[in-house]
């Protein structure tokens, strides 16, 4: 059996942790983000991460590349490359790859400009 739980709300939007028997996968994770909100800012050592759009449009900055992807639109975010992104609509995204103890690591530059983004928000 496969359970969704919340484990995070704010004003950027909801995370959600699929629970259960996810077979070679430690973590899928689900993320509605608002519109012109960033997440992210982070950097996987060890593994690939997988990014679905599930509804919504987001832009992608993954190293030095940038992608804006749309629903039903997927993308590899290779381990050991710095990556965040902003919503350009309303959003949930589905994530996979990378183990919860990988989510832990920021990279700074990336992470400052997510904290810059959200901070101008207005709601």
């Amino acid at each position: 059996m496969i359970k969704l739980e919340k484990i995070h709300k704010d004003d950027r939007g909801e995370i959600y942790i699929l629970l259960g028997d996810l077979k070679e996968h430690k973590e899928i994770t689900l993320f509605s983000t608002n519109k012109d909100f960033a997440r992210g800012g982070c950097i996987h050592k060890l593994n690939d991460e997988f990014n679905t759009v599930l509804e919504g449009k987001i832009h992608y900055f993954i190293g030095d590349n940038k992608f804006i992807l749309s629903k039903g639109e997927s993308i590899k975010i290779p381990r050991n490359t710095p990556h965040y992104f902003i919503s350009l609509t309303d959003s949930l995204v589905v994530e996979w790859g990378c183990t919860p103890e990988e989510k832990v690591e920021k990279h700074k530059p990336f992470r400052d400009i997510v904290d810059d983004i959200n901070k101008k928000v207005k709601r």
